[in-house]
């Protein structure tokens, strides 16, 4: 192998190693970024869920003035006997 050629090979492997731990960052930062955007995406929706139920749960406290919806938010009502 001539001295032309072995340069041609190590400048070859150089730019592979670079391209490649620079492709390797990016891919790494990507799956962080769309990890975290998952995580906040959920979490607004939880809030966006909760919200809705709770002004559910409000207006049809006051159209049937029996008290909270059964469900995740409603306290447990004592029931009188009869």
């Amino acid at each position: 192998m001539s001295l032309r050629q072995q340069q041609v090979t190590v400048f070859c492997a150089t730019v592979v190693v670079i391209f490649g731990i620079l492709g390797v960052g990016i891919w790494w930062i990507a799956e962080r970024l769309t990890t975290e955007t998952t995580l906040q995406s959920n979490r607004a929706k939880d809030k966006k869920r909760n919200l809705l139920f709770g002004t559910f749960s409000a207006i049809s406290c006051l159209a049937n003035r029996r008290g909270p919806l059964p469900g995740r938010f409603a306290t447990r009502r004592r029931v009188r006997p009869r």
